[in-house]
Formats: C-alpha cells, structure tokens, sequence
C-alpha cells in the first residue's frame, strides 16, 4: 500500500512538472508572437571572448538590455563579484528564469529599459535587432558617459557612419560582438 501511494505521488510530481513546462512553453511563444522578438542566446564562444577583452578593472556597472534567461550577466556576475549586473528583459518567464542562478551582485528587472536612464553605466551589452538599436541609439548617446562602452552582439548600426572601435570574433552572426563609445558620434 505505502509503495502505491509514493508512486501515484511520483507521477501527479512529473505530470505537474509537464503541465508546467507546457504553460511555460506556450508563453515564450506566445511572448515572441506578440512582441516580436524572438529568444535567441548568447553564444559561450562570444561570452569567452569577451571576459577576455573587456577591462574589468574600470568596470562598476554593466547593463543587458534584453537579458532573456540572463546567461550573459550570470556568466559575468560569477567571475565578477565587486561588479553590479542589471538586467532588462519584458518577458516575465525569461526574467523568472534568470533570477534562479542568484548571485548577489544581480539584478533583473522586468521594465522597459527605453524608459530607464544609463547615465551611470560602465558597459551596455545588447543582443537586439539593427532596428532597435537604431532606436535607441539617440538615447544611450545622450545618457552615456564618455567612458562607457556598448557592447552589441551581432548586429551592427544600420548607419554606416556608426562604425565600432573593436571587432571581437570572427565577423559571422552570433559569434562577434562589436565596441562601440557612442560619445564618438
């Protein structure tokens, strides 16, 4: 008797977590059917790539715009104890997610950052369309300091004026990320 009832217990347990990693599912999907902006990670190569090439020594605040799951700030955020790690990602689950791998020197916040000021950032990382980097381009021009660099994966400027001062990878999609000092423009 004891041994049926810890077994009809395991499968109500795995049909919970099924039911729950459906609903989970069908959010996402949702969320990117309506938003429009597809979840797309960080590739580890990029992320090596650049724990190699930024100065962290200057850095006291790194921004993602977009953080999805948040791999890119938990990636930094362990390595980087002193420094703190702000995420903006709208996708409730995705910004759920992030939050399980805690480290205390985090955040992620479930706001628009076109609605946030970066004024005292040190680094800005994107992974967002050309479009939406052009979009926020004034902003972050406007807000950042001199000294505060824009990491973008990926994409580039559709303003070819707009050119970065350092290329990190070898030019194919998801595997290079581009420097840029938007006090330059």
């Amino acid at each position: 008797m004891d041994y049926q009832i810890i077994i009809s217990i395991i499968i109500v347990i795995i049909l919970l977590v099924c039911l729950l990693t459906l609903i989970f599912s069908i959010a996402h999907f949702l969320f990117w059917i309506i938003s429009g902006v597809p979840f797309v990670r960080t590739n580890r190569k990029v992320l090596e790539n650049l724990e190699k090439e930024i100065q962290w020594g200057k850095v006291k605040k790194f921004y993602d715009l977009g953080s999805g799951n948040g791999d890119v700030i938990n990636f930094f955020a362990n390595r980087h104890p002193d420094i703190e790690f702000i995420g903006y990602e709208l996708n409730f689950f995705r910004n759920w997610k992030a939050r399980l791998r805690f480290f205390p020197n985090t955040k992620f916040l479930t706001k628009n950052f076109f609605k946030e000021n970066f004024n005292d950032a040190d680094i800005i990382f994107t992974f967002l369309f050309t479009e939406t980097m052009d979009n926020i381009f004034d902003k972050l021009r406007n807000e950042l300091s001199d000294s505060a660099i824009l990491i973008t994966n990926s994409f580039l400027f559709s303003n070819k004026k707009i050119k970065p001062f350092k290329i990190v990878g070898d030019g194919e999609k998801f595997e290079t990320a581009y420097f840029y000092k938007l006090s330059d423009f």
